[in-house]
């Protein structure tokens, strides 16, 4: 059984106060290059040995697809509130630097310990 937690005033302060920054990050569609099935499937599969890169380091903490939206195709959730760095980290993927994705960062306050189940 679940125990349940009371949701008081002083709770929510306690849980706030152990806020962070992170950055949000939005995946938008690229320019209109074009490659063969080969080429697109090695990019995405090398994109996705990155973002596992970056999981594993412990500098992105969520991402995943966004379905059914013309304009954005994925998001994440890295673990720092650096601007400068994760636009280095970004640049670096590899469908940014083909030019089939671009990419847009948002501070997004969060709590510690968060998560999906």
């Amino acid at each position: 059984m679940v125990e349940k937690i009371k949701i008081t005033d002083e709770f929510m302060r306690q849980t706030l106060a152990k806020g962070k920054q992170y950055f949000l990050v939005i995946y938008k569609k690229g320019g209109g290059v074009d490659f063969t099935k080969e080429e697109a499937d090695k990019i995405q599969w090398d994109h996705l040995r990155y973002l596992f890169g970056l999981r594993a380091q412990g500098n992105l903490l969520l991402n995943g697809l966004v379905s059914d939206n013309q304009e954005f195709t994925g998001i994440g959730i890295f673990n720092s509130s650096d601007k400068e760095e994760i636009k280095r980290w970004m640049d670096e993927d590899p469908l940014i630097k083909v030019g089939k994705r671009s990419y847009e960062l948002y501070p997004y306050f969060g709590i510690p310990g968060d998560r999906l189940s």
